[in-house]
């Protein structure tokens, strides 16, 4: 009897212990798998905020590479508009200043800000910045198409003239009081598109250089940009 008792005891025994071995199996099972796919899943989300990270410094850099273009298309004008403080003149009806002053050479391509780039610069929280940097696009392209009207209507007196009505001191002496009275309506146009050229250039080299370098400070914090920057005007 109590052999029997004795081999019931072992066989139930041995039932609960393969009872306990499929479940501590199967919790081992799930536990390694949880695993797994908790670091698979965090491995995939680091790769994913990486991406985005090369993605903001793509976006970030672009809007540095705009922002000194801007810049650099300003100081050309500045220097070019405003490099002899002597022949400015307040008077619209100057003679000198629009003959002496010669239209730009090559004009540069205007600069669009993308929407996501502007995102970008907003994801930061800094509103001085931004309402700093995202009206200069605007304003770089109006000064591009205020130096192409100055060449045009210039180039309109200058088909009033005739070759011999220059002098060596570039002036309109040789032309009669008579032609002249009809060219001041234009002459004042032209010298109010060419003053307007002369203060916009002047502001806009200042306040795209102190937007680049604020925009730089800013992405180089936010996106670890690794590059410092520096303008010709340092």
């Amino acid at each position: 009897m109590q052999v029997n008792e004795l081999k019931s005891f072992v066989n139930l025994f041995f039932q609960f212990t393969e009872v306990w071995t499929t479940i501590l199996g199967a919790v081992i099972a799930a536990l390694t798998s949880y695993y797994i796919q908790s670091r698979a899943f965090k491995e995939n989300q680091e790769i994913r905020q990486a991406e985005n990270n090369r993605e903001n410094q793509v976006l970030g850099n672009s809007l540095i590479i705009k922002m000194n273009k801007i810049y650099s298309t300003s100081r050309g004008f500045d220097q070019h508009f405003n490099n002899d403080e002597s022949q400015k003149s307040e008077n619209l009806s100057s003679n000198s200043t629009w003959l002496k002053i010669v239209p730009y050479g090559t004009y540069p391509q205007t600069v669009l800000f993308k929407p996501e780039e502007l995102s970008l610069l907003m994801a930061q929280e800094d509103n001085d910045i931004y309402n700093n940097v995202c009206i200069l696009d605007e304003i770089h392209a109006a000064i591009i198409d205020t130096a192409k009207l100055y060449a045009i209507e210039r180039g309109k007196l200058l088909e009033e003239l005739k070759p011999t009505s220059f002098n060596n001191d570039i002036g309109l002496q040789s032309i009669s009081s008579e032609q002249l009275s009809r060219m001041m309506p234009q002459i004042v146009i032209v010298n109010s598109v060419l003053f307007q050229l002369q203060d916009h250039a002047k502001k806009l080299r200042h306040q795209s250089r102190n937007a680049l370098y604020e925009l730089h400070a800013l992405l180089k914090e936010k996106l670890d940009l690794t590059y410092d920057l520096e303008t010709v005007d340092d």
